[in-house]
């Protein structure tokens, strides 16, 4: 697998819910997303979810309704096939084998050696999927953190994976492609149960935090963090959907 520029990107994000219907709405009360259902035959219906005139993520019917909503994020890799092979031998598992999709191009579920789910996808043109905005706009996905009880086997699980450059930043582990940040790692507070597995965080820019953190509240989410500050960084607060999946709001700079 060769590195940079291709390889390395969060370039989707996909939400796995017993209830889409539900989930969908609540996104789009949350952050004023709209949505298109779009027919996938037999796959049943796939809802795109867009910020503007932009699409940010998907919503899909989970594969049970005792699973709670979970979200994967999909990442660029040159060849999947070797990808996911290569997940195996780090070991990893491979929960959907590699699989052409039309006009979205070749594509794998996975799940890193503690469990964390993630997706493969080589797009079919190969297009460069640039870096993450660093002052996005509200709306828009603008971090993933990985929440892992061993941070440095899943350095090297990720860097050998997906090409990216571990960093130190303000104490956090971050984690770089090229020029940019794409996101960082952090060790899972003891609190979470153990049969909790390792997973991915997603961060979504938000306008006014504390209003956006008081709506999701009033849309049945719960609080898991308050609004927080982080030093010249911004400030953030995490709740969890009432289908179960966490997300995170941020405030970049500072509220």
């Amino acid at each position: 697998m060769s590195a940079l520029p291709y390889a390395g990107a969060i370039c989707w994000r996909e939400l796995s819910s017993p209830n889409p219907q539900d989930a969908t709405r609540f996104y789009r009360d949350l952050f004023s997303w709209t949505s298109k259902d779009v027919d996938m035959g037999p796959m049943g219906t796939y809802t795109i979810l867009n910020n503007g005139e932009e699409m940010v993520a998907g919503v899909m019917a989970g594969p049970s309704p005792e699973l709670p909503s979970h979200w994967i994020n999909y990442v660029t890799v040159d060849d999947v096939d070797a990808s996911a092979a290569q997940v195996v031998e780090l070991g990893g598992r491979v929960l959907m084998p590699p699989t052409d999709a039309p006009e979205i191009g070749r594509f794998s579920i996975v799940a890193d050696p503690e469990g964390a789910v993630f997706g493969l996808l080589r797009d079919p043109a190969g297009q460069v999927v640039p870096a993450m905005d660093p002052c996005p706009k509200a709306g828009d996905f603008c971090w993933a953190q990985l929440m892992t009880r061993d941070i440095e086997a899943a350095q090297r699980f990720y860097s050998t994976i997906c090409g990216w450059k571990v960093e130190m930043y303000q104490g956090m582990v971050t984690l770089t492609r090229g020029d940019g940040g794409c996101g960082s790692m952090m060790t899972m507070p003891p609190h979470v149960p153990a049969q909790v597995p390792a997973y991915w965080e997603n961060y979504v820019a938000v306008d006014n935090l504390q209003e956006s953190y008081e709506r999701a509240l009033a849309l049945g989410a719960t609080s898991l963090v308050t609004p927080t500050s982080i030093p010249n960084t911004g400030d953030f607060a995490l709740v969890s959907t009432p289908a179960g999946a966490t997300i995170a709001l941020w405030k970049h700079g500072g509220a």
